[in-house]
């Protein structure tokens, strides 16, 4: 272990943050070798200038101090303790009450502490990947930082990730949850005494320090000898349950703790509301979601607080942390607000709470935890009344309306009767200076003062304004809140300071056969293809406040294309059909490799014909995710910048899916998303009418969609994603050499559908050498008299290690084959490597030695009944002779 390992290690053991206490003197010889390593805070607690109290144990605040002061000094290691301690607390895990700013600096200080080598930040980051309350989750990642961390000698890393494996992962488990007991973690070693249901390993866990081992083994005071705060407020709990302790004086000692634990905070509360003594907690529902089905029933009154709290406060917009105690009968029998935005606000939802009835809990009394979002701000609708502003502007001048929103809340608490007011709407002409004239109310439910007020607060002029004076209806919904309760509210992070560029090639044919028709492209197809993409990366860039850019190249191809067609699906949508794997040789060969995250093929489309969408799958060429696009082949027609964004979508969510293991929002042909539906016939207008004298373009082409788009692209794309592929591109640069982008799809014999084979992505944690990842779904041999084969193979000979093959849909599930033999090709000759008998979908075979071959292909011997060979994936592990 590092010398700063070391030192991170004996401070969570020192302060509890992996959930269990060791002493100072058994740490002396941790900081003592830390600090002959030259780490000044590992000197500092060497020699006692950091306190301790009269426990023994660290001064959290002055840890907190000292760190942050070292910090900026650029002492990584105090970083990334500075970062651990703003999102964690000794023993209780996460905070709730962590600011976006907070969360962001600590999820910084762990992905930079990770990729400098820090153990300890890689394991920080992995349990960050799984608290989703301030980042986006993905297993994938966690399990890829916490092996990392493992392997480099970081004990709770290995205790993370043998905790990730599976029932029935089971001896995967147990070899990494030793590997942590083997380096001294006491969690693991509780954790594997419970797996074994060993009563003597679990007190030989608490005798180690695991307050969890203590309390499993029926050692509440050993529990709270350890150190954890918790188990020794358990503990007073329960001796006041079996003595009927006097519940004034309960109280009491409660409010002494409260300042330095948060739950005793909460047990005095519970006792004033008039709740029983209660030492634990094993009460459940099935779902937390039960607990907002039953919250929601009481809106209306809680709306009414939030509105009495406005008149007073017209700023008392945010969320409220509630945790509530509800009894065996399902009575909310106390509530606890810590900390609230607004007192006024939080003392009348106490009292609405309080005489909550709710379903009765499995197993006995429970604590529930919710965040109530008290959000006043005016939600506002902008609809076309005659004709739409060109170019998406009536969606950018709705998202700047928004921002007015507030303004809008405190005309209404000021000059009315907030209670009573809901919504009003009013026609107005969106001028070309941004202005709005000639505002008229057809439809208002306020005073007039209220108007004017609104009035005044529309006088500003807006930076989207359209292009010709358009006539818009503007709907307001005042004091609109979010639906009471959610059970997490994911706060936004700030975009990282460093935005992702997302590298971008158009390719631009000069012709192509599209059933029979021969067309050519326009001679100013480039110019219009560049005008299209750079109104899509200022849209994107507008969604995600600059977090994410998009770069285009633009390249004229002089091949001419065979084989996209025009597929009519539901009798409404003509999609432009051209899979990767239908690019021609000469045109993909002829590409970079790994230069580009994703590359548009734009297909000149028939006169007289329209294509609504294209073709966008999770295949790569060279790399690069893949669309094929429509291109009006008529004069005056342009491309539709609606549906690059859905092309873009569609390779952002295939480049996220490969690198960090999230699946996001589909953007489907329908365009649904949270309970929005957008009319489906955007699809099927004609948005390539020619243009007027003036040269300007009326129709509505892009004011239905552009929200949705905006939705994707500001909310569902969680700015921490953008920061890791960032960060990801910056480390992972594509090597020359790299076997993964220079494998040749074997095109001959028994392959079928080759998309997937065309090139593909890096496996996320190769154990060996450079992995060659083909990636992909429904890979099928559907002839009867051919059962087979799939292949991949190179310009001269690699050395391949491992091959990983997945023949059915779910590794664990059945096979769609009963048996393939595994095979290389020396020079001119295949040779057998392995057969193979298959039990589940999943095998892997690892050659006795590295064996020089030209391709490798994994070949049907025998199909199982009824079932189609199909191939869902193939990974070949293999090094640059």
């Amino acid at each position: 272990m590092t010398p700063e390992a070391t030192l991170l290690w004996a401070l969570s053991r020192d302060l509890g943050l992996d959930g269990f206490r060791v002493g100072a003197p058994t740490l002396a010889a941790d900081y003592t070798a830390a600090c002959k390593a030259s780490l000044p805070m590992a000197c500092e607690i060497s020699a006692g200038a950091v306190p301790r109290n009269a426990k023994g144990v660290l001064e959290l605040a002055a840890v907190k101090s000292r760190a942050s002061e070292w910090c900026d000094q650029d002492d990584r290691v105090a970083c990334l303790l500075d970062g651990m301690l703003r999102v964690r607390d000794p023993f209780s895990g996460y905070r709730t009450d962590t600011s976006p700013e907070d969360e962001r600096t600590a999820r910084t200080a762990f992905a930079t502490a990770c990729d400098a080598g820090l153990a300890r930040g890689c394991t920080e980051l992995g349990m960050a990947y799984l608290e989703e309350t301030w980042s986006y989750r993905s297993e994938v990642m966690a399990k890829v930082v916490f092996q990392k961390a493992c392997e480099a000698g970081e004990p709770e890393g290995c205790h993370q990730y043998g905790r990730m494996f599976g029932p029935t992962e089971a001896a995967e488990r147990r070899t990494w949850l030793q590997k942590a007991v083997s380096m001294g973690n006491v969690q693991a070693a509780a954790e594997l005494a419970r797996l074994a249901d060993d009563p003597a390993a679990t007190a030989a866990a608490c005798e180690q320090g695991s307050s969890s081992a203590c309390t499993a083994a029926g050692f509440p005071e050993r529990a709270c000898a350890t150190g954890n705060p918790d188990a020794c407020l358990t503990e007073l709990l329960q001796r006041a349950v079996d003595s009927g302790t006097d519940r004034v004086q309960l109280t009491e000692t409660m409010r002494s703790l409260c300042p330095t634990l948060d739950r005793a905070c909460r047990e005095a509360e519970f006792l004033r509301d008039g709740s029983p003594v209660v030492a634990s907690e094993p009460g459940l529902y099935a779902s937390p979601g039960l607990v907002e089905r039953y919250i929601v029933d009481y809106k209306d009154q809680l709306r009414l607080c939030h509105v009495r709290a406005l008149k007073v406060n017209p700023d008392a917009n945010g969320v409220l942390d509630v945790w509530l105690r509800i009894a065996e009968s399902g009575q909310v029998v106390g509530a606890h607000i810590p900390n609230p935005f607004d007192q006024g606000l939080a003392d009348c939802a106490d009292r609405v709470l309080r005489s909550a009835k709710m379903r009765s809990p499995l197993l006995g009394t429970m604590l529930a935890h919710v965040l109530l979002p008290f959000d006043a701000t005016t939600t506002i609708e902008v609809q076309e009344n005659e004709n739409s502003p060109e170019g998406g502007s009536l969606a950018l001048l709705q998202e700047e309306m928004q921002r007015r929103g507030d303004a809008l809340d405190r005309c209404v608490i000021t000059h009315d009767d907030p209670r009573y007011v809901q919504e009003g709407e009013f026609v107005a002409t969106a001028q070309r200076d941004g202005g709005l004239a000639k505002i008229e109310w057809p439809s208002a439910d306020f005073e007039p003062e209220t108007r004017a007020c609104i009035d005044q607060v529309f006088a500003a002029p807006f930076r989207a304004a359209p292009l010709i004076p358009s006539r818009i209806s503007v709907k307001l919904h005042f004091l609109d809140e979010a639906q009471i309760p959610t059970w997490k509210i994911v706060l936004e992070p700030l975009p990282p300071v460093e935005p992702d560029h997302f590298r971008l090639l158009a390719l631009v044919p000069a012709s192509a056969t599209i059933e029979g028709v021969a067309v050519a492209s326009l001679p100013d197809a480039e110019a219009r293809i560049q005008q299209v993409h750079a109104k899509a990366a200022a849209l994107v860039s507008g969604f995600t406040r600059g977090g994410l850019v998009v770069d285009t190249e633009v390249r004229i191809i002089p091949d001419a294309l065979e084989g996209p067609s025009l597929d009519v699906e539901d009798d409404e949508l003509t999609r432009l059909r051209f899979e990767a794997f239908d690019v021609p040789d000469t045109v993909w060969s002829r590409l970079p490799v790994g230069r580009y995250d994703g590359i548009v093929l734009w297909v000149p489309v028939p006169s007289g014909r329209t294509a609504d969408i294209g073709t966008t799958t999770n295949a790569t060429l060279r790399g690069a995710s893949f669309s094929a696009l429509p291109m009006p082949g008529e004069k005056g027609r342009s491309p539709r910048v609606e549906t690059l964004l859905h092309g873009l979508w569609m390779q952002y969510a295939t480049r996220v899916h490969g690198q960090l293991g999230t699946l996001l929002h589909s953007a489907d042909q329908r365009l649904e998303a949270e309970g929005q539906v957008f009319d489906n016939e955007f699809w099927t207008l004609d948005p390539y009418r020619p243009p007027t004298t003036s040269g300007l373009r009326l129709g509505n082409q892009t004011g239905d969609v552009l929200p949705f788009y905006g939705y994707l692209f500001s909310k569902v794309l969680h700015p921490a994603m953008r920061a890791d592929l960032a960060r990801l591109d910056r480390r992972d640069a594509v090597d020359p050499d790299d076997l993964a982008l220079l494998s040749i799809p074997l095109r001959e014999g028994g392959a079928r559908n080759v998309e997937v084979l065309t090139d593909g992505r890096r496996a996320l944690d190769p154990p060996e050498g450079k992995p060659v990842f083909q990636d992909g779904s429904w890979i099928s041999a559907d002839r009867a008299e051919d059962p087979g084969w799939w292949g991949v193979e190179w310009p001269s000979a690699v050395e391949v290690r491992r091959i990983r093959v997945r023949l059915g849909d779910v590794a664990e599930g059945p096979p769609s084959v009963k048996s393939v033999a595994f095979e290389g090709r020396e020079g001119d000759n295949w040779i057998s490597l392995s057969t193979v008998t298959l039990g589940r979908a999943d095998v892997t075979l690892t050659l006795p030695a590295t064996r020089s071959l030209s391709a490798v292909r994994v070949r049907v011997l025998e199909r199982a009944e009824g079932l189609t060979p199909t191939c869902n994936e193939l990974e070949v592990y293999a090094t640059a002779k």
